[in-house]
């Protein structure tokens, strides 16, 4: 594969890794939309508050305000006052690094590894500062620094662990494979000389030496005794 093939795949599977982390917040939302309001309500509501769990996910600082009204109806006037909610739910980062672990090892089995891990980090961040354009409202509002720093910052720890690991299991092979060269050259130094000897193309394969054959040995006739005449048969001639 050339520079420009790997740089695509790399960014086509970090666009993957935020689909899969969206889709886990935005499926049940999406179920709900669509069985509880009968697809009447705004889906842009339900998408806002996907991303915000999805950035809450990665350690992004959520900064909500409740409206005037709200706060009276529920007999808290203090509730209109911003808070933040800092409790990450770090189960969609842990999810995030490890897919960045399988970016990384296929990045790194290529020979443009570092060209497949910067074109992911890049497009994750992207996408993430476009989750985090749009997630924000008038209630509720992420931080945006966090929500462009953050998220990639994980991707980036689990590609860089990726790379790391493909590093090892390379250097893994290239030892086997070294040990594999030693011992073939080994026996091709115990084998005679006219084994050892390349054959040409063309040139017929050497046929190996007859064993000599072990036939069994004949066995030997003994002379048999001169027959003896009767004494009457002599006489009689």
């Amino acid at each position: 594969m050339n520079r420009t093939t790997v740089a695509l795949l790399a960014a086509l599977e970090a666009a993957i890794v935020v689909a899969i982390g969206l889709a886990i917040c935005l499926v049940p939302l999406t179920i709900l939309w669509a069985t509880q309001f009968h697809l009447a309500a705004d889906w842009f509501t339900f998408w806002r508050a996907g991303a915000d769990i999805w950035l809450v996910g990665h350690g992004v600082n959520l900064t909500v305000v409740l409206d005037a009204q709200l706060g009276a109806s529920l007999g808290l006037p203090t509730a209109t006052v911003p808070f933040q909610i800092t409790i990450a739910a770090l189960g969609f980062a842990f999810l995030t690094a490890g897919l960045g672990v399988r970016t990384g090892m296929r990045a790194g089995e290529t020979p443009y590894r570092a060209t497949g891990a910067v074109a992911a980090v890049l497009t994750f961040a992207a996408l993430a500062a476009l989750v985090t354009l749009t997630a924000s409202s008038a209630p509720v509002r992420p931080s945006l620094w966090q929500g462009i720093v953050l998220p990639p910052f994980v991707y980036a720890l689990g590609v860089a662990g990726g790379l790391g690991f493909a590093a090892l299991r390379s250097r893994s092979r290239g030892g086997s494979a070294a040990e594999g060269a030693t011992r073939t050259g080994e026996a091709r130094r115990r084998l005679p000389r006219r084994a050892r000897q390349p054959q040409r193309p063309g040139q017929p394969e050497p046929r190996p030496p007859r064993r000599p054959e072990h036939r069994p040995a004949k066995p030997r006739r003994q002379p048999q005794p001169p027959l003896l005449c009767d004494a009457g048969s002599t006489s009689s001639r």
